[in-house]
């Protein structure tokens, strides 16, 4: 006995270009999609409005653009690859200085080369309104013999109310610059005893030094020489380099409290006494 297929067949679908094409009275024998009337001719520009191109050739019936396939991104160019991570360990770390010292002693080097360059800085000539205090006595005498007594530290305690006596270090007998000194200091019953570098020998125009201890410049003196009608104007300027807690200590060494006001004083005195004995 035959038995009879049902009476109702499956819809027949066809896909084409990846679309799904439910009305299969639209292909031919061949398989191909028949243009629909109004549509476009095979650039896949639409002509109406029964079917739209997707610009190969294909034309999908509907004639709306939610039946196109969606475009496809451009695609992203692909990053070159990256080397591998370069790390060091605590023996040998990455960052290395080309002679082979290590950062540690570099950072030592570094640190000490900006100290330099401060004291560099420090050595340079203050301006006027730097100066701590400065005070000028017009001498009739002449520029070079005024110089003469002052680079002479061996006379400082002649003209210093505070100085009593200056001797050249070893190695060193006259005022040029680089010479050192160590200088005798009285305040009633304090007694003290600094250190002098010079800095600047100018004969007749400038002679500088630091006052010290050890490395340590705690200030700095100019006497500068400018010629006038009748003789010279000196010029003595001082700066008190000194940090504050240093400074604190200042009384219980000198027993001096007021070291600006001292300094006056001294300044005072000094340009007198110099003044006394070169206008002899």
């Amino acid at each position: 006995m035959q038995t009879s297929s049902s009476s109702t067949e499956e819809p027949t679908a066809a896909v084409i270009d990846d679309t799904r094409v439910e009305d299969i009275d639209a292909i031919d024998g061949t398989g191909a999609l028949d243009e629909a009337p109004g549509t476009s001719d095979d650039s896949g520009e639409a002509a109406g409005t029964t079917g739209l191109g997707n610009g190969n050739g294909n034309v999908y019936p509907g004639g709306t653009l939610d039946k196109l396939p969606p475009p496809s991104d451009p695609p992203h160019p692909v990053d070159p690859p990256r080397p591998p991570m370069l790390t060091g360990t605590a023996d040998q770390p990455l960052l290395q200085p080309r002679d082979g010292t290590s950062l540690a002693t570099r950072g030592i080097e570094v640190t000490a080369i900006h100290a330099s360059h401060r004291a560099r800085r420090k050595a340079t000539v203050p301006a006027m309104s730097e100066w701590t205090v400065s005070l000028s006595r017009d001498i009739a005498a002449d520029a070079g013999a005024i110089y003469d007594l002052i680079a002479d530290i061996t006379r400082m305690g002649e003209w210093s109310p505070e100085n009593t006596a200056c001797t050249w270090k070893d190695g060193f007998e006259s005022p040029v610059v680089g010479a050192e000194w160590v200088g005798e200091n009285v305040n009633g019953e304090f007694e003290w005893q600094t250190e002098g570098r010079i800095t600047e020998a100018e004969r007749g125009q400038v002679f500088a030094f630091d006052a010290k201890v050890g490395d340590f410049v705690f200030s700095k003196w100019r006497y500068e020489f400018e010629p006038i009608n009748g003789g010279t104007r000196v010029t003595e300027h001082t700066l008190d380099l000194r940090p504050e807690e240093v400074k604190a200590m200042g009384p219980k060494m000198s027993g001096i409290e007021d070291r600006d006001a001292r300094n006056r004083e001294t300044m005072e005195a000094t340009l007198a006494a110099l003044a006394l004995a070169a206008e002899r």
